[in-house]
This record gives structure tokens, C-alpha cells and sequence, in this order.
């Protein structure tokens, strides 16, 4: 069994965010495109077909986002093997909920201890790692 760091949760929490940034991008492409006029403009002679690029930028983006997943869903596999060891559930949980599911301390302190606090789950968090006395 693999032992997991903060620094390797710390990642999967930032794999997340980009993973996120990356859908919204994709997002992004979609808008509206212009036939080909058949008239110089720009910076060519030939007309450029902008269906043709937005379908390529979105396979390109669809490919980057399927590799992102992937790398995820594997280091979720190997995080998720690691809690299941951690015997402190009340640690397991607000590993889940602020690094698995990126809520921010006070909304994990809120689904642990039922009220919110910026520093009571990341305290107990940072002295299970050793980080804080």
C-alpha cells in the first residue's frame, strides 16, 4: 500500500481544479463560426474553413481532458486504498470532503463538526500529518 503525503493530496486537489478549468474551457469553443467567404481577409489567399478548426480544437481539448480523468481516476484509486487505512474517521472525512471533494475548510468543518470554522479540520488535519502541534 502506497503512503499518501499532503503534498500528494495537495496535487489531486490542483489535478481537480485543472480538470475543472479545462471543462469550462471547452466550453469556451463553442461559439459561433462563419462560413468561408472566398475573399482575402486575414492572412491568406485561401479561405479558411473555421468549422473544420473549432471541430479540431474541440477534439484536441476532448483528448486533454480524457488524460486528465485518467490520471485522476487513478490517483483517486491510490488515495482512496490509502483513507480506507487511516483509522481516525473523523480525519478520513474531512480528508474526503476539503481534498476529494474540494470544499473549502469551513464547509468541511460544517459536514464534520456541524458548524463552520476555518481552522479546526485543517489544524486536525495538518497534526495527523505531523505538520502542527
Amino acid at each position: 500500500m502506497t503512503n499518501i503525503t499532503i503534498e500528494d493530496l495537495k496535487s489531486f486537489r490542483g489535478l481537480s481544479a485543472e480538470l475543472a478549468a479545462l471543462q469550462e474551457e471547452r466550453q469556451w469553443l463553442y461559439y459561433p463560426v462563419s462560413s468561408p467567404t472566398g475573399k482575402d481577409e486575414g492572412h491568406g489567399t485561401m479561405p479558411s474553413d473555421p468549422t473544420a478548426q473549432a471541430v479540431r480544437k474541440l477534439r484536441e481539448m476532448d483528448a486533454r481532458i480524457l488524460r486528465k480523468q485518467t490520471e485522476i481516476a487513478d490517483r483517486l484509486s491510490e488515495i482512496l486504498t490509502w483513507l480506507d487505512s487511516v483509522e481516525d474517521t473523523e480525519v478520513r472525512a474531512m480528508i474526503h470532503w476539503y481534498y476529494l471533494m474540494n470544499l473549502d475548510w469551513a464547509k468541511t468543518c460544517l459536514k464534520v463538526y456541524g458548524y463552520r470554522s476555518n481552522q479546526a479540520c485543517r489544524k486536525r488535519v495538518m497534526r495527523y500529518f505531523g505538520y502542527e502541534k
